[in-house]
């Protein structure tokens, strides 16, 4: 997860990351999510008050499929 200011470099970062991984034999792929677009619980995931079971976000699913 990467944050700063606009035009800090975060993009460029994650892209050269991504692309000596590669040449190292790893292959890489991003991902790039809008935290805007949805609310932090449907973003990282919540416990249900009812059931008391942890309810996943994108993220935490995301996380899991990739890693």
């Amino acid at each position: 997860m990467l944050i700063g200011p606009a035009g800090s470099g975060k993009t460029t970062i994650m892209k050269m990351l991504c692309q000596c991984l590669t040449l190292n034999g790893k292959r890489t792929e991003m991902k790039v999510m809008n935290p805007k677009a949805i609310t932090s619980s449907e973003m990282y995931g919540v416990q249900s008050e009812l059931s008391d079971e942890w309810i996943p976000g994108v993220f935490s699913e995301l996380w899991s499929r990739y890693n």
